[in-house]
């Protein structure tokens, strides 16, 4: 009975282990780019709907003089202040596990 000698370079090897690694790697990255960007887009979602529903208000600021910068200001400070109340609640609710 003849032994057949393997032979090979361990880099190659290495290569050849880490290759689902790697391809899970990949898988993961793209769809934490694609949650990050629903979360862009459900935010931007929010920011619409919160401006729809302040259409009375900003109508009276614009007659009473105000400036459109201080408005998307005012506009952008809600937003910032209702994301981050959002994303308090979103947190890690679980122990350790």
């Amino acid at each position: 009975m003849e032994r057949r000698i393997h032979y090979g370079f361990v880099d190659q090897q290495l290569e050849r282990l880490y290759l689902s690694e790697q391809r899970m790697g990949i898988l993961f990255n793209t769809f934490a780019l694609l949650a990050i960007f629903i979360s862009c887009l459900g935010l931007c979602g929010l920011a619409a709907f919160t401006a729809e529903q302040r259409t009375k208000e900003i109508g009276i600021r614009k007659v009473l003089g105000a400036n459109v910068a201080g408005l998307v200001a005012m506009s952008g400070a809600c937003s910032l202040a209702d994301s981050s109340v959002y994303c308090q609640f979103s947190g890690d609710k679980g122990g350790d596990s």
